[in-house]
């Protein structure tokens, strides 16, 4: 291990994705506090909102769409922001890889309200749902149009994913079984971690504490049932009736169980 890497593991509180985020999104609150007035600094706020909805693990449990309403709020706040400061994606760094990614989860969003209308078969076009499905759907539309210029001014090598179209229109064959947006019809960048987005719609680092999360409930309720067969075996076994060997080796299964 360098030296580096032992100080990252000494502070990995401190230096937790999130609670950088969290850091950061507290010095801007801060900040605007003390100079009592609306924060000028957009793309802080921005950059801010974006990390955050993208390490929020919902994991779909209860959640609309598997997607938190913090999470939503993020996303449709960095989607104003941006279309009202186009020129932050001439921005250095990832900003314009993070709006894209962005984009990504809002067409994540919109299948999950599509799927789920379609479920329950409501035409209710003035419930909730529907208001803010037709607030994403045009806060979607309008980063597509932004995104889909910038890309095409950069080369190929600096370009991110393609953002697809929705599926209406009288050209589009569309039936009940579709999804809203084929998200199939992305063309993938080369990055890793942009491929997460477009393949499970949350980062890299949400799909691994998920995967992990449930690879531990794999073991725990495999380990549960193998136990708990053993101990149903155990239990019906005639001690009186066994030899002295096999009954130590029957402890001794119980045991390393």
């Amino acid at each position: 291990m360098t030296s580096t890497t032992k100080a990252v593991m000494a502070n990995e509180n401190e230096l937790c994705s999130r609670n950088l985020v969290l850091s950061s999104r507290t010095l801007l609150d801060q900040h605007r506090k003390i100079n009592n007035e609306k924060s000028k600094r957009l793309g802080l706020e921005m950059l801010a909102m974006a990390m955050d909805a993208f390490l929020e693990n919902s994991g779909g449990a209860g959640e609309s769409c598997g997607f938190t309403e913090k999470q939503v709020k993020n996303l449709l706040d960095v989607s104003e922001i941006l279309c009202k400061n186009p020129l932050f994606l001439n921005a250095p760094g990832p900003v314009y890889h993070m709006m894209s990614n962005a984009a990504i989860m809002l067409c994540h969003i919109l299948n999950g309200m599509h799927k789920s209308s379609r479920e329950t078969n409501a035409p209710d076009n003035t419930s909730i749902e529907a208001v803010l499905f037709s607030e994403v759907f045009e806060a979607f539309m309008s980063m597509r149009k932004l995104l889909t210029s910038h890309r095409k001014t950069l080369p190929l090598q600096l370009r991110c994913h393609g953002l697809p179209q929705p599926n209406i229109g009288p050209f589009k064959e569309n039936n009940s079984n579709d999804s809203f947006i084929d998200i199939s019809d992305t063309s993938l960048c080369a990055c890793r971690g942009c491929q997460g987005f477009v393949l499970m719609g949350c980062s890299p680092c949400v799909a691994a504490e998920r995967s992990t999360a449930a690879s531990k409930l794999h073991v725990s309720e495999s380990g549960d049932s193998d136990g708990e067969e053993l101990e149903r075996e155990f239990q019906d076994i005639d001690v009186f009736e066994m030899g002295d060997d096999d009954l130590l080796n029957a402890i001794s299964r119980f045991m390393e169980n």
